[in-house]
Protein backbone atom coordinates (compact mmCIF):
# COMPACT_ATOMS: atom_id res chain seq x y z
CA UNK A 1 0.00 0.00 0.00
CA UNK A 2 2.82 2.19 -0.43
CA UNK A 3 1.63 5.26 -1.97
CA UNK A 4 -1.67 5.21 -1.78
CA UNK A 5 -4.40 7.63 -0.06
CA UNK A 6 -4.78 7.21 3.28
CA UNK A 7 -8.19 6.89 3.33
CA UNK A 8 -7.91 3.55 1.41
CA UNK A 9 -5.94 2.12 4.14
CA UNK A 10 -8.78 0.84 5.98
CA UNK A 11 -9.83 -1.21 2.73
CA UNK A 12 -6.32 -3.07 2.94
CA UNK A 13 -6.81 -3.81 6.46
CA UNK A 14 -10.00 -5.33 5.42
CA UNK A 15 -8.43 -7.32 2.72
CA UNK A 16 -5.43 -8.09 4.86
CA UNK A 17 -8.04 -10.48 6.92
CA UNK A 18 -10.09 -11.92 4.21
CA UNK A 19 -9.10 -15.69 5.10
CA UNK A 20 -10.47 -15.27 8.59
CA UNK A 21 -13.26 -17.80 9.23
CA UNK A 22 -15.72 -16.19 12.07
CA UNK A 23 -16.18 -13.27 14.71
CA UNK A 24 -18.63 -11.05 16.78
CA UNK A 25 -20.72 -8.65 15.70
CA UNK A 26 -20.30 -5.96 17.97
CA UNK A 27 -17.48 -3.81 19.50
CA UNK A 28 -16.76 -6.32 23.02
CA UNK A 29 -16.29 -2.73 25.08
CA UNK A 30 -16.95 -4.75 27.98
CA UNK A 31 -13.41 -6.30 28.08
CA UNK A 32 -11.38 -3.15 26.69
CA UNK A 33 -10.11 -0.36 29.01
CA UNK A 34 -11.62 2.06 30.34
CA UNK A 35 -9.23 4.44 29.67
CA UNK A 36 -9.24 3.83 25.78
CA UNK A 37 -9.93 6.28 23.14
CA UNK A 38 -10.06 4.48 19.87
CA UNK A 39 -11.17 1.08 18.86
CA UNK A 40 -10.93 -0.93 15.45
CA UNK A 41 -13.06 -4.17 15.14
CA UNK A 42 -13.12 -6.49 12.41
CA UNK A 43 -16.19 -9.06 12.11
CA UNK A 44 -14.57 -11.45 9.79
CA UNK A 45 -17.60 -13.61 9.63
CA UNK A 46 -19.44 -10.99 7.49
CA UNK A 47 -16.45 -10.48 5.71
CA UNK A 48 -16.06 -14.31 4.75
CA UNK A 49 -19.71 -14.77 3.87
CA UNK A 50 -19.86 -11.83 1.63
CA UNK A 51 -18.91 -12.07 -2.12
CA UNK A 52 -16.25 -9.90 -1.56
CA UNK A 53 -15.29 -11.54 0.87
CA UNK A 54 -14.74 -15.20 -1.10
CA UNK A 55 -13.62 -12.95 -4.38
CA UNK A 56 -10.63 -11.12 -1.94
CA UNK A 57 -10.15 -14.63 -0.77
CA UNK A 58 -9.19 -16.16 -3.90
CA UNK A 59 -7.21 -13.68 -4.98
CA UNK A 60 -4.84 -13.76 -2.05
CA UNK A 61 -2.25 -16.25 -2.94
CA UNK A 62 0.82 -14.77 -4.08
CA UNK A 63 0.09 -11.49 -2.93
CA UNK A 64 2.02 -9.15 -0.02
CA UNK A 65 -1.27 -9.95 2.00
CA UNK A 66 -0.87 -13.32 1.46
CA UNK A 67 3.11 -13.24 2.65
CA UNK A 68 2.21 -11.02 5.72
CA UNK A 69 -0.62 -14.19 6.78
CA UNK A 70 2.30 -16.99 6.58
CA UNK A 71 4.47 -15.13 8.41
CA UNK A 72 1.98 -14.70 11.25
CA UNK A 73 0.84 -18.47 11.29
CA UNK A 74 4.83 -18.96 11.21
CA UNK A 75 4.99 -16.99 14.33
CA UNK A 76 2.23 -18.46 15.98
CA UNK A 77 1.94 -21.69 14.68
CA UNK A 78 -1.34 -21.82 13.68
CA UNK A 79 -3.62 -21.19 10.40
CA UNK A 80 -5.11 -17.63 10.74
CA UNK A 81 -7.98 -18.74 8.57
CA UNK A 82 -9.15 -21.00 10.47
CA UNK A 83 -8.13 -20.19 13.81
CA UNK A 84 -8.60 -16.96 13.85
CA UNK A 85 -12.48 -15.61 14.41
CA UNK A 86 -12.37 -11.55 15.32
CA UNK A 87 -9.35 -9.08 15.86
CA UNK A 88 -10.29 -6.26 18.00
CA UNK A 89 -7.74 -2.89 18.44
CA UNK A 90 -7.57 -0.11 20.78
CA UNK A 91 -5.33 2.37 22.34
CA UNK A 92 -5.26 5.67 24.62
CA UNK A 93 -2.36 7.23 22.62
CA UNK A 94 -1.56 8.21 19.11
CA UNK A 95 -1.35 5.74 16.37
CA UNK A 96 2.14 5.23 16.04
CA UNK A 97 1.84 4.30 19.92
CA UNK A 98 0.50 1.55 18.98
CA UNK A 99 -2.44 -0.70 21.81
CA UNK A 100 -3.74 -3.50 22.54
CA UNK A 101 -4.32 -6.52 19.76
CA UNK A 102 -7.37 -9.08 20.64
CA UNK A 103 -7.28 -11.79 18.87
CA UNK A 104 -10.38 -14.13 19.22
CA UNK A 105 -10.42 -17.80 18.42
CA UNK A 106 -10.10 -21.53 18.57
CA UNK A 107 -6.10 -21.48 19.96
CA UNK A 108 -4.55 -24.72 20.98
CA UNK A 109 -2.69 -22.89 23.62
CA UNK A 110 -0.32 -25.89 23.94
CA UNK A 111 1.12 -25.50 20.10
CA UNK A 112 1.22 -21.46 20.11
CA UNK A 113 3.15 -21.31 23.25
CA UNK A 114 5.78 -23.89 21.85
CA UNK A 115 5.53 -21.78 18.38
CA UNK A 116 6.56 -18.84 20.43
CA UNK A 117 8.96 -20.28 22.90
CA UNK A 118 10.79 -21.99 20.13
CA UNK A 119 11.04 -18.77 17.34
CA UNK A 120 10.90 -15.68 20.22
CA UNK A 121 12.29 -17.42 23.59
CA UNK A 122 10.39 -15.99 25.30
CA UNK A 123 10.82 -14.70 29.19
CA UNK A 124 7.82 -15.40 31.51
CA UNK A 125 6.35 -13.26 34.01
CA UNK A 126 3.40 -14.49 36.48
CA UNK A 127 0.48 -11.42 36.67
CA UNK A 128 -2.00 -12.49 39.17
CA UNK A 129 -3.38 -15.81 37.28
CA UNK A 130 -1.62 -15.00 33.71
CA UNK A 131 1.58 -15.47 32.65
CA UNK A 132 2.93 -12.41 30.20
CA UNK A 133 5.44 -13.75 27.78
CA UNK A 134 7.61 -10.93 26.46
CA UNK A 135 10.65 -11.17 24.03
CA UNK A 136 13.04 -8.87 21.49
CA UNK A 137 13.01 -9.13 17.48
CA UNK A 138 16.53 -8.28 16.23
CA UNK A 139 14.45 -9.17 12.59
CA UNK A 140 10.44 -8.96 13.34
CA UNK A 141 8.30 -11.00 10.77
CA UNK A 142 7.22 -8.91 8.26
CA UNK A 143 3.95 -7.96 8.94
CA UNK A 144 3.89 -8.42 12.65
CA UNK A 145 5.55 -6.83 15.53
CA UNK A 146 4.75 -7.19 18.72
CA UNK A 147 7.26 -7.79 22.22
CA UNK A 148 4.56 -8.85 24.62
CA UNK A 149 1.60 -11.07 24.77
CA UNK A 150 -0.64 -13.11 26.95
CA UNK A 151 -2.25 -16.65 26.13
CA UNK A 152 -5.25 -15.57 28.32
CA UNK A 153 -7.76 -19.05 27.18
CA UNK A 154 -8.10 -21.04 23.83
CA UNK A 155 -10.46 -18.10 23.00
CA UNK A 156 -8.20 -15.46 23.51
CA UNK A 157 -4.92 -14.01 22.98
CA UNK A 158 -3.53 -10.55 23.55
CA UNK A 159 -0.96 -8.43 22.18
CA UNK A 160 0.59 -5.13 23.09
CA UNK A 161 4.10 -3.37 22.30
CA UNK A 162 4.51 -2.33 26.31
CA UNK A 163 3.51 -4.70 29.49
CA UNK A 164 2.06 -1.76 31.20
CA UNK A 165 -0.83 -1.88 28.32
CA UNK A 166 -1.21 -5.41 28.79
CA UNK A 167 -1.30 -5.37 32.41
CA UNK A 168 -4.09 -3.06 31.95
CA UNK A 169 -6.00 -5.25 29.67
CA UNK A 170 -5.98 -8.00 32.15
CA UNK A 171 -6.90 -5.94 35.24
CA UNK A 172 -9.92 -5.36 32.85
CA UNK A 173 -10.83 -8.65 31.85
CA UNK A 174 -10.34 -9.62 35.58
CA UNK A 175 -13.03 -7.13 36.55
CA UNK A 176 -10.41 -5.11 38.31
CA UNK A 177 -10.43 -2.11 36.61
CA UNK A 178 -13.10 -0.36 34.69
CA UNK A 179 -14.39 -1.06 31.00
CA UNK A 180 -14.66 0.88 28.23
CA UNK A 181 -18.33 -0.09 28.13
CA UNK A 182 -18.74 2.12 31.34
CA UNK A 183 -17.73 5.25 29.29
CA UNK A 184 -21.40 6.87 28.23
CA UNK A 185 -20.12 8.65 25.38
CA UNK A 186 -18.34 5.74 23.95
CA UNK A 187 -21.08 3.28 24.01
CA UNK A 188 -23.43 5.40 22.67
CA UNK A 189 -21.22 5.62 19.18
CA UNK A 190 -20.47 2.23 19.62
CA UNK A 191 -23.91 1.57 19.42
CA UNK A 192 -24.13 2.83 15.41
CA UNK A 193 -23.63 1.01 12.47
CA UNK A 194 -23.62 -2.19 14.01
CA UNK A 195 -23.85 -4.16 10.50
CA UNK A 196 -20.67 -3.33 8.95
CA UNK A 197 -17.78 -5.51 8.52
CA UNK A 198 -15.17 -3.34 10.08
CA UNK A 199 -15.64 -0.20 12.35
CA UNK A 200 -13.43 2.55 13.93
CA UNK A 201 -14.50 4.96 16.72
CA UNK A 202 -12.66 7.45 17.90
CA UNK A 203 -12.49 10.13 19.93
CA UNK A 204 -10.62 13.00 19.89
CA UNK A 205 -9.46 11.69 15.99
CA UNK A 206 -6.70 15.06 15.68
CA UNK A 207 -5.09 13.63 18.75
CA UNK A 208 -5.41 10.06 17.63
CA UNK A 209 -3.37 11.26 14.92
CA UNK A 210 -0.50 13.96 16.53
CA UNK A 211 2.11 12.39 15.49
CA UNK A 212 1.54 12.49 11.49
CA UNK A 213 2.35 16.00 10.04
CA UNK A 214 -0.71 16.12 8.16
CA UNK A 215 -2.20 16.29 11.69
CA UNK A 216 -1.47 20.02 12.31
CA UNK A 217 -3.59 21.16 9.22
CA UNK A 218 -7.18 18.93 10.11
CA UNK A 219 -9.57 21.24 12.07
CA UNK A 220 -10.80 20.19 15.73
CA UNK A 221 -13.28 17.16 16.05
CA UNK A 222 -15.35 15.65 19.20
CA UNK A 223 -15.30 11.86 17.98
CA UNK A 224 -14.98 10.20 14.58
CA UNK A 225 -16.77 6.80 12.85
CA UNK A 226 -15.80 5.05 10.11
CA UNK A 227 -17.66 1.99 8.66
CA UNK A 228 -17.12 -0.45 5.84
CA UNK A 229 -19.73 -2.60 4.37
CA UNK A 230 -19.10 -5.06 1.79
CA UNK A 231 -21.47 -6.68 -1.26
CA UNK A 232 -21.41 -8.25 -4.31
CA UNK A 233 -20.00 -4.85 -6.03
CA UNK A 234 -17.43 -4.30 -3.55
CA UNK A 235 -16.32 -2.02 -0.73
CA UNK A 236 -18.24 1.04 0.81
CA UNK A 237 -17.05 3.64 3.30
CA UNK A 238 -18.52 5.36 5.36
CA UNK A 239 -16.98 8.35 7.90
CA UNK A 240 -19.18 10.50 10.14
CA UNK A 241 -16.93 13.26 11.94
CA UNK A 242 -18.37 15.56 14.45
CA UNK A 243 -17.23 18.82 15.28
CA UNK A 244 -17.48 20.92 17.57
CA UNK A 245 -19.25 23.62 15.88
CA UNK A 246 -20.52 24.42 12.17
CA UNK A 247 -17.37 26.40 11.41
CA UNK A 248 -14.98 23.81 12.36
CA UNK A 249 -17.27 21.30 9.95
CA UNK A 250 -17.15 23.42 7.13
CA UNK A 251 -13.16 24.08 7.41
CA UNK A 252 -13.28 19.88 7.58
CA UNK A 253 -15.50 19.57 4.79
CA UNK A 254 -12.63 22.24 2.90
CA UNK A 255 -9.51 19.29 3.86
CA UNK A 256 -11.96 16.20 2.48
CA UNK A 257 -12.92 17.95 -0.36
CA UNK A 258 -9.00 19.18 -1.33
CA UNK A 259 -8.13 15.55 -0.41
CA UNK A 260 -10.76 14.55 -2.82
CA UNK A 261 -8.80 16.38 -5.58
CA UNK A 262 -5.30 15.14 -5.06
CA UNK A 263 -6.84 11.74 -5.58
CA UNK A 264 -8.65 12.51 -8.80
CA UNK A 265 -4.91 14.01 -9.85
CA UNK A 266 -3.29 10.74 -8.81
CA UNK A 267 -5.98 8.84 -10.45
CA UNK A 268 -4.67 10.09 -13.95
CA UNK A 269 -1.88 7.32 -13.22
CA UNK A 270 -4.00 4.95 -11.58
CA UNK A 271 -7.74 4.44 -12.56
CA UNK A 272 -8.67 2.47 -9.19
CA UNK A 273 -7.95 5.62 -7.51
CA UNK A 274 -10.10 7.87 -9.61
CA UNK A 275 -12.40 5.11 -9.70
CA UNK A 276 -12.88 5.21 -5.75
CA UNK A 277 -12.15 9.48 -5.71
CA UNK A 278 -14.88 10.11 -7.73
CA UNK A 279 -17.31 7.98 -5.89
CA UNK A 280 -16.68 10.43 -2.72
CA UNK A 281 -19.72 12.78 -1.50
CA UNK A 282 -19.05 14.92 0.93
CA UNK A 283 -21.62 16.26 2.92
CA UNK A 284 -22.26 19.24 6.11
CA UNK A 285 -24.78 19.45 8.54
CA UNK A 286 -24.70 21.71 11.53
CA UNK A 287 -21.59 19.74 13.22
CA UNK A 288 -21.57 16.64 11.21
CA UNK A 289 -19.23 16.15 8.12
CA UNK A 290 -20.43 12.69 6.61
CA UNK A 291 -18.21 10.96 3.84
CA UNK A 292 -19.37 8.45 1.97
CA UNK A 293 -17.25 6.62 -1.09
CA UNK A 294 -17.24 3.29 -3.02
CA UNK A 295 -14.61 0.84 -4.37
CA UNK A 296 -15.86 -1.45 -7.02
CA UNK A 297 -14.78 -5.09 -6.36
CA UNK A 298 -12.00 -4.75 -9.72
CA UNK A 299 -10.59 -1.54 -8.29
CA UNK A 300 -10.47 -2.81 -4.99
CA UNK A 301 -8.59 -5.80 -6.02
CA UNK A 302 -6.02 -3.71 -7.57
CA UNK A 303 -5.68 -1.21 -4.81
CA UNK A 304 -5.02 -4.13 -2.26
CA UNK A 305 -3.15 -6.61 -4.40
CA UNK A 306 -1.48 -4.50 -7.33
CA UNK A 307 -3.87 -6.42 -9.64
CA UNK A 308 -4.85 -5.00 -13.21
CA UNK A 309 -7.54 -5.03 -15.50
CA UNK A 310 -7.00 -7.57 -17.79
CA UNK A 311 -6.50 -6.14 -21.47
CA UNK A 312 -8.87 -3.90 -22.70
CA UNK A 313 -11.07 -4.47 -19.42
CA UNK A 314 -12.13 -0.42 -18.43
CA UNK A 315 -11.87 0.81 -14.88
CA UNK A 316 -15.03 -0.28 -13.48
CA UNK A 317 -17.31 2.56 -13.11
CA UNK A 318 -17.84 3.83 -9.54
CA UNK A 319 -20.60 2.41 -7.18
CA UNK A 320 -23.51 4.70 -6.45
CA UNK A 321 -22.72 5.65 -2.26
CA UNK A 322 -26.88 5.57 -1.88
CA UNK A 323 -26.00 1.86 -1.54
CA UNK A 324 -24.65 2.19 1.47
CA UNK A 325 -27.77 1.30 4.10
CA UNK A 326 -28.59 3.84 6.58
CA UNK A 327 -26.66 3.92 10.06
CA UNK A 328 -28.31 1.77 12.42
CA UNK A 329 -29.89 3.37 15.45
Amino acid sequence: MKNRPCLLLLVATIAGFAGVAAAAGTLPLETLPANAKWVLHLDAKALHDSSLGKELLAALPGTPADTSLKAFDATFACDIRCDLTAVTICGSGTVTQGGLVYLRGNWNLRKLSAGLTASHQPTTAAYGRHAILSWVDAKPAEGFVCSIACLVSSNLVLLAKHETTLRQALDTLDGKAPALATVPRFRQLAAMDTNAVLRVVAMDPKELLADLPQAAMLPAADSLRLALQADAQGAHLRGIIQTPNPEAASQMQMELVGLQTVLLMQGLKDPAIATVAQSARIHVTGQEVSVVLSAPLDALKRLVFGQKHGAGSPSAPPVPPTAYPPSQP
